[in-house]
């Protein structure tokens, strides 16, 4: 059950679970962080625009809850899904968001909403079709702050 970390309490306070891994050559970025935050909100409209652009080869994921419950999955995520260890410098990683990249060979943590931005700005060069994706690789406004929750692309299709 990936993902499927329990943290008791309401049914907001459970993670998601995914059926599988993405399939073979789609990448899926995962977002997790604080219901309110201007850059867990940044960082989801950029995952989100990345997926709708290249649907045949990006997917997303998304987990937002309250601050208490966040990092306790956040603790799990790191522990016992990516397998960080206290060498890894993304171990010591509490804020919010926090984001990674799943492929059917495994994960790559990525980190928060600036690492997400200088991966995205290496991923998709300046060409006017990745043009609106790279608009959104930027600073976060305090009108990111208000998260859209709505499932991701991945979370969707299960459903």
């Amino acid at each position: 059950n990936r993902y499927n970390l329990n943290m008791g309490g309401s049914q907001s306070a459970v993670a998601p679970a995914f059926l599988a891994p993405p399939v073979e050559g789609k990448t899926r970025i995962c977002v997790s962080g604080f219901t309110l935050s201007h850059h867990t909100g940044r960082a989801r409209k950029i995952a989100a625009e990345i997926q709708q652009r290249h649907p045949t080869k990006y997917e997303t994921w998304f987990y937002f809850a309250p601050s208490a419950t966040y990092r306790t999955f956040l603790a799990s995520l790191k522990a016992d899904v990516l397998k960080l260890d206290s060498s890894s410098p993304l171990y010591q990683h509490k804020t919010s968001p926090f984001c990674w990249l799943e492929q059917s060979s495994g994960n790559t943590p990525i980190g928060g909403r600036d690492r997400l931005v200088e991966w995205t700005l290496a991923t998709f060069p300046a060409t006017p079709e990745n043009e609106p994706i790279r608009r959104l690789a930027t600073d976060p406004s305090i009108l990111d702050a208000w998260v859209d929750q709505t499932p991701g692309s991945s979370q969707r299709a299960a459903q």
